[in-house]
């Protein structure tokens, strides 16, 4: 089999803040300012520009059978590249010298990702029988090229300027006369704020990330319709992107910060790729220990840090997007079964531990803020959770749980009688969630906030066991139409376990339950089916 493939989709977009000023405000106790009238301000621009990607993609594959053996193997061949297209963007409406109105003309990544990708599998069975598989697989994916990796670089992207706001009346907005001194800028230079280009850099040399995933598996028949399995995973992911742009309040682990070119040649920061000048570990420092006490009870000790008054007032508010020397690796095993509906009944099942872990470098220390960042990396240098990508509610979860396990089945009652139904259950359990604790601290660049636990997952949400139940009553109708009647119950036991808490030991809610697993729900169900 070949074959190949060509995508091209434009993405356009707009945000902005209600009333009309796209400005926001956070009271300065919450960024670890001192109480009283002092506030962070916020003014943001993130205009409607079309941002263009193409995916342009190659593949042939084929499977060899010599006796007991199967022999699969497949080449892959990607072309992922994008562009900026063409756009106005309107200047801010209370601080339109600092976010002036631009004409942008468009422009390119800077980069394009070529990626081969191999995949090669193997079974052989056991026996004459065959009761007994052996499975094997190697492949290699790229990473797919995101909207941000392209938006990045577009001058009329997401920007943001942060200011010290003394709320005279304290009303909590920003009133016109009242003093607002700006000291941190993302996204728009400073030293030129109606520049037709974005202070983002793309390494020109940039190369997509890759992973490598080996997986090697037994299946066993016990009977012709009950197979058990055991299943190893092991995946390597390099190549990683440093941080992206994100908001002060949220600081990248790795600070590849840009700097105006004549800081490196005062000595402060370091050459990067394109001729950039990027902030390195040795700007930072020292501003003092975050101190305080752990939901339960013990007491904590964290430094953090801050950029140096040199390399602060040299920031251009673009950071450097480029490969890092970290690595992200993964160790996985599966216990499985599955018994196929004979006897009235059928049932399938597993077990899953896994873990996964970050192996950073002496070049990704180079560049990293020596402040323990919340969700960055333990003491010890590493990592095995991943913030969840959704938003709100969602946007807070991280996601690990170092075992899983599900167990579910279905049982026939009377299936030869016109009142025969089905009952089925599904059982499921997981580890809870890791709750990394931090404070929020305002320093020269930003704000940060601080991991004030020693590791990741020092605390956790509860571990979850859940039970549901469904019962469903098939009829038929004709003999090409039937339907299905159902009553399911999720949380049949009405369990209230912890799903959230809030993670600011900072703020007045500071541990506070943000969310619980759903209560006990009965759901009737009517389904149509024809063929």
């Amino acid at each position: 089999k070949f074959g190949g493939s060509w995508r091209e989709f434009e993405v356009e977009s707009d945000f902005g803040w209600p009333g009309g000023r796209d400005l926001f405000t956070i009271h300065g106790e919450n960024l670890g300012l001192p109480a009283g009238n002092v506030e962070v301000l916020t003014a943001d621009r993130a205009g409607p520009a079309p941002t263009i990607q193409t995916y342009t993609a190659f593949w042939a594959q084929d499977t060899l059978t010599a006796g007991n053996l199967t022999l699969t193997g497949g080449l892959r061949f990607d072309i992922q590249e994008g562009e900026n297209s063409a756009a106005p963007v309107g200047a801010h409406p209370v601080f339109p010298d600092l976010l002036p109105a631009l004409d942008f003309q468009g422009n390119e990544a800077g980069f394009e990702w070529e990626t081969i990708s191999p995949r090669v599998g193997l079974t052989y069975a056991l026996g004459e029988a065959r009761q007994t598989l052996l499975r094997a697989s190697y492949a290699r994916f790229a990473e797919q090229l995101e909207t941000n990796d392209v938006f990045r670089v577009n001058p009329v992207s997401t920007a943001y300027v942060y200011f010290f706001h003394t709320d005279v009346n304290g009303n909590s907005l920003f009133d016109v006369g009242e003093p607002a001194s700006p000291f941190a800028f993302v996204g728009v230079n400073p030293n030129d704020p109606a520049a037709l280009s974005n202070p983002n850099v793309n390494d020109p040399n940039l190369d997509a990330p890759m992973t490598d995933e080996l997986i090697l598996g037994v299946e066993h028949s016990l009977m012709p319709e009950l197979v058990v399995g055991i299943q190893g995973t092991y995946r390597l992911v390099n190549d990683l992107l440093s941080d992206q742009f994100v908001p002060a309040a949220a600081a990248p682990a790795t600070n590849y910060s840009l700097l105006d070119p004549s800081a490196c040649a005062a000595g402060v920061g370091t050459r990067g790729p394109a001729g950039t000048c990027v902030v390195t570990r040795n700007d930072y420092e020292f501003v003092d220990n975050v101190t305080g006490t752990l939901p339960d009870g013990s007491a904590y000790s964290v430094p953090y840090f801050q950029l140096s008054a040199a390399a602060n007032n040299a920031l251009t508010g673009g950071t450097l997007l480029t490969n890092t020397d970290a690595e992200r690796e993964y160790m996985g095993v599966n216990v499985n079964f599955t018994k196929r509906l004979s006897n009235r009944w059928m049932a399938r099942g597993y077990f899953n531990w896994a873990e996964a872990t970050w192996n950073l470098g002496d070049d990704f220390f180079q560049f990293d803020d020596p402040t323990n960042i919340s969700g960055s990396f333990d003491d010890d240098g590493s990592v095995y959770a991943e913030q969840s990508s959704g938003s709100g509610n969602k946007g807070d979860v991280w996601l690990q749980s170092t075992w899983s396990a599900n167990l579910n089945g279905m049982y026939q009652v009377a299936p030869d009688r016109p009142w025969g139904f089905n009952l089925a259950a599904n059982l499921f359990a997981r580890e809870g969630y890791p709750l990394p604790y931090f404070r929020n601290f305002t320093v020269n660049e930003g704000t940060k906030a601080v991991q004030v636990v020693d590791e990741f997952d020092q605390f956790r949400t509860d571990d979850i066991f859940t039970t549901d139940l469904r019962v469903e009553k098939d009829i038929s109708f004709a003999e090409n139409l039937s339907a299905t009647i159902s009553l399911d119950a999720f949380n049949v036991f009405n369990e209230n376990y912890v799903l959230q808490r809030e993670r600011n030991l900072g703020g007045a809610s500071a541990n506070f339950l943000d969310e619980t697993l759903s209560p006990r729900i009965y759901r009737l169900g009517f389904r149509i089916n024809w063929r």
